[in-house]
């Protein structure tokens, strides 16, 4: 079901349609191998009553969304996608319909003497591979294989014939239900080699150059004054979409974006070429809309907190920080965050992390009043989940980076449990900052454009990766915030926690992950981001006895040792009176009366376990 470039298609099967036989056509497509189907009408709309054709649209469900309705004029031809949507003609009344009907398809010119019963995929391919192996022998001329004849029913034509009555047998080939194995792609330099004719007809005669009798007959094809007036595509979910809703090809060469969301709208990123899913047709790389509060509120947070400072300090005046090394930094705001590089990939990119959960819950402040609940409504809608937390929120620096190869998933198996939703804040003036996407076998990628007002929604096995980029002349950099989004269960827990690429919340620690467990969305409408309520208390502990006497600036330095073992001294994580004091006084989860009620809950202690970070 690719859309192919109509230069590249060739002539499945033509038919010249009087309709003598039959007075009108059931709605039907042409089959799935076929690309595209042009009616060409030779007589008048006034030549007949009735007869109008008629093209289907459906909704997901089966139900008629759509049923455009037209008479040609004479000499002129409806040109649609054939095998896609349902069709057919309206009863014809009196007079003299006369309609030439050719389909095209993803493979060359059809031989003369084949028809639709035998133009199927198998017949063609195994015809292109005969022809190439002939080639390969030696044969510089035109193919002399034999082009089967068998149809879809594994059988001749005149053994269809025979088996069926002539009464069943006579109908128009329009009127066949055509059940035609998948369309695949082949080879374009094997199409070109498998020009030719056979059967019980000769080849071609020596000497006939398509391309030459083109240029001798230039009159032959003439400019048509047709112009098409809309270009529509209907998606899985039964919307449709004109084509002018998305970025002309000079903007976004590779893919569908659409020129306007609305705040929450998401749309799957589509392939230009064939207006597939990016990652298939269960794939989870969409855009969304943000609201115009959010790009506000995220560029006044780092304005305040002088973080745009210390990245410009980290990528151009201090000292690189060197693969697998982390930094703490206290910014304006007092909060702290930690800094560290990826290291693999040939770029200067500079990853900074809340340092712990007081920062954290700043930025859950930003996406507040940002109107990021707006987002978090549709992820989860439209994934079907049962309920969404912020696993993290991460801020990406980038001043270079260098064609490489740095396609990506961020957590193998997570499927329909973890999602990243970037953010882009700050791209230079002037410049355009590209995110690269490719489909889930890596075998194609490309690259669109980031919009501080769109976001990408990436599943936890979309692979991405970063675009080339270079804005050291001026000194700049771009920014992007990495938010992370999980529905988190007893099946996923273990594996969404295991994630090690910052270092909070700490790698593993699955107490954090209940105490917030549907804390921001769930689909009943008991929580959402608007009206929260805070995590679940964690009676946060220390792991050792010699925290309570140990030298706290060590967890600003040890950060691998010290910081992980005194949770509660370093302030990791807040104590849960601190915390419901400092963020939410009115929560009805204030500790520890909160684990007294419920000392069941998995964030809460018990005799054989204890609530450690």
């Amino acid at each position: 079901q690719k859309l192919y470039p109509p230069e590249e298609v060739g002539i499945r099967a033509s038919e010249h349609l009087t309709y003598s036989d039959f007075p009108r056509l059931a709605e039907h497509t042409d089959g799935e191998a076929t690309c595209y189907t042009m009616n060409f009408a030779f007589g008048d709309p006034a030549d007949y009553d009735g007869g109008e054709f008629f093209i289907v649209t459906k909704d997901r469900n089966g139900r008629e969304f759509s049923r455009e309705i037209l008479k040609p004029n004479r000499y002129e031809a409806v040109v649609f996608l054939g095998g896609r949507y349902l069709h057919g003609v309206n009863e014809i009344y009196g007079g003299n319909r006369e309609m030439f009907s050719t389909e095209f398809w993803a493979y060359p010119d059809v031989p003369f003497g084949s028809s639709l019963w035998n133009n199927y995929p198998d017949n063609m391919e195994d015809y292109i591979e005969r022809c190439n192996e002939e080639r390969r022998q030696g044969n510089t001329g035109p193919c002399k294989q034999k082009y089967s004849l068998s149809t879809i029913f594994h059988e001749s034509l005149d053994e269809v014939h025979d088996k069926y009555s002539a009464a069943e047998a006579a109908p128009s080939a329009s009127l066949v239900h055509r059940e035609e194995s998948e369309n695949q792609e082949i080879d374009v330099n094997h199409i070109t080699n498998a020009k030719g004719f056979d059967g019980p007809l000769p080849p071609p005669y020596e000497g006939i150059n398509r391309k030459k009798d083109d240029r001798e007959r230039p009159n032959r094809v003439r400019p048509s004054h047709l112009k098409p007036v809309k270009v529509i595509f209907e998606d899985r979910e039964g919307n449709e979409y004109e084509m002018n809703d998305f970025h002309p090809p000079e903007l976004e060469p590779d893919f569908l974006i659409p020129k306007h969301l609305e705040p929450g709208q998401m749309v799957p990123i589509r392939w230009r070429e064939d207006l597939n899913p990016v990652d298939g047709p269960d794939g989870e790389t969409f855009v969304i809309g943000f609201p115009k509060e959010l790009n506000e509120e995220f560029k006044k947070y780092i304005e305040n907190n002088g973080m745009m400072d210390i990245a410009h300090r980290l990528l151009y005046r201090d000292e690189p920080i060197e693969p697998h090394e982390q930094r703490i930094y206290t910014l304006d705001d007092g909060e702290k965050w930690t800094a560290m590089v990826q290291g693999e990939w040939k770029n200067d990119m500079i990853w900074l992390d809340p340092g712990d959960e007081s920062a954290f819950e700043s930025l859950l402040g930003v996406l507040r009043r940002g109107g990021f609940d707006k987002v978090l409504e549709q992820v989860g809608n439209a994934f079907d989940l049962n309920g969404l937390m912020v696993q993290g929120v991460g801020a990406i620096f980038l001043s270079e980076n260098r064609k490489t190869d740095n396609m990506h998933v961020d957590i193998p198996g997570s499927r329909g449990s973890f999602y990243n939703i970037i953010v882009p804040v700050h791209i230079p003036a002037g410049e355009v900052a590209l995110f690269k996407l490719a489909d889930a076998g890596d075998d194609y990628n490309g690259k669109l454009r980031m919009d501080p007002d769109v976001g990408v929604v990436l599943g936890g096995q979309s692979r991405h990766g970063t675009g080339e980029c270079n804005y050291k002349e001026n000194e700049e950099f771009r920014l992007s915030f990495a938010v992370y989004v999980a529905d988190i269960d007893d099946e996923n827990i273990d594996l969404i926690a295991s994630d090690s690429t910052s270092l909070w919340p700490t790698e593993g620690d699955t107490f954090w992950f209940e105490a917030q467990k549907g804390r921001l969305w769930t689909r009943d409408g008991t929580h959402s981001l608007k009206n929260d309520k805070g995590r679940m208390p964690m009676n946060v502990q220390d792991k050792s006895p010699r925290c309570e006497n140990m030298d706290k600036s060590l967890c600003m330095t040890d950060l691998k040792g010290m910081r992980l073992e005194c949770p509660k001294t370093c302030e990791v994580y807040l104590e849960d009176d601190v915390y419901y004091a400092k963020y939410f006084p009115d929560s009805i989860h204030r500790a520890p009366s909160a684990c007294m009620e419920d000392s069941n809950h998995p964030t809460c202690p018990s005799s054989d376990k204890t609530a450690t970070a």
